[in-house]
């Protein structure tokens, strides 16, 4: 993993050097605060080693300088002190330190410490990366809602136009067939046998009331009458007015 190394001293700057690369780290050293900030932004280091007492800016103004940088509650901050009074440690912590190692570093417990660390920062990772698929989880299930919703809502805009259509066509229907009825009630149809008068044809409606043929089929049909003559009454009709008996012509 990277470190960065802030410190001053050149004798425990090496030593954190030796001390990280034989655990198999890539370390990156500054001599000061305002070095590391110039260095911070452009790559991403899980491991922070920052001595208290720095030159300008010292380590608790840079610790509160990086939490406030974007992903800079990611670094596992390791601070080194001589100062072990609980204020002082109480105060690193507040800072935004996660463990402190009272200086001058013995290597043993330096060893311990950064496996601590180590094991500090997989777990941070781990959860940090868990959290992330958790995220990418719920922005999938997000998206398939909103997709699953738009579906939906397509297909109810087509259900109630399919359904809007459908009680148009039942209106449609029951209009045809109160239309139809009206009409069937108002048919007039000729059934049963008419009384009809052998010499002047006239008929003789339900009430008993004889009629003319012509009006007859007026009132009880629907049928136009036009008036004209057969050829047979033609010859009769001719015949007489000549005087000539029926069928001589």
């Amino acid at each position: 993993m990277k470190v960065l190394v802030v410190e001053d001293d050149p004798s425990t700057q090496l030593l954190l050097r030796l001390s990280l690369s034989d655990r198999g780290h890539r370390v990156t050293t500054c001599a000061s605060a305002e070095d590391a900030m110039a260095i911070f932004p452009t790559d991403l280091f899980p491991m922070i080693v920052l001595d208290l007492n720095l030159p300008g800016m010292d380590g608790l103004e840079f610790c509160r300088w990086v939490r406030g940088q974007p992903e800079g509650d990611a670094p596992f901050i390791l601070i080194g002190t001589g100062r072990d009074h609980p204020e002082d440690l109480h105060q690193a912590l507040l800072a935004g330190t996660n463990d402190f190692l009272v200086k001058p570093y013995e290597r043993h417990r330096l060893q311990v410490r950064l496996a601590i660390a180590e094991n500090q920062i997989g777990i941070i990772t781990e959860r940090r990366r868990a959290i992330q698929q958790l995220q990418r989880s719920q922005d999938q299930l997000e998206t398939r809602v909103q997709e699953r919703t738009q579906e939906l809502a397509k297909a109810n805009d087509t259900l109630l136009t399919e359904i809007a259509a459908r009680k148009a066509a039942e209106a449609e229907k029951g209009k045809l067939i109160e239309e139809l009825q009206l009409a069937l009630a108002s048919v007039k149809t000729l059934r049963g046998l008419l009384p009809i008068c052998s010499w002047c044809h006239k008929i003789r409606d339900d009430s008993g009331y004889w009629s003319q043929l012509e009006v007859y089929l007026s009132e009880h049909s629907h049928a136009d009458l036009s008036h004209g003559i057969c050829p047979e009454c033609a010859r009769k009709l001719k015949a007489e007015v000549r005087g000539q008996p029926p069928g001589s012509v």
